[in-house]
């Protein structure tokens, strides 16, 4: 049976800081990514090598966030 994961954000004013754990509160993966245009697509990514998929989705969750993920 695969663990359940979960993912945390903590966002900052420049860069965001990603966590994926699972149950048994035991890292699963941790990334530092920029605050740009590409910031959504690694994250999907993230989520994506660990695991998420249809059938079994990664719940994401952050804080309060002042501005857009995504600058234009």
């Amino acid at each position: 049976m695969k663990s359940k994961i979960t993912c945390g954000i903590g966002w900052a004013e420049v860069h965001h800081d990603v966590a994926l754990v699972d149950e048994t509160r035991k890292l699963v993966a941790k990334q530092r990514i920029k605050d740009d245009a590409d910031v959504f697509r690694r994250l999907l990514a993230l989520c994506a090598e660990a695991g998420d998929c249809a059938e079994a989705l990664i719940p994401v969750s952050g804080g309060d966030r002042p501005r857009p993920a995504v600058r234009r």
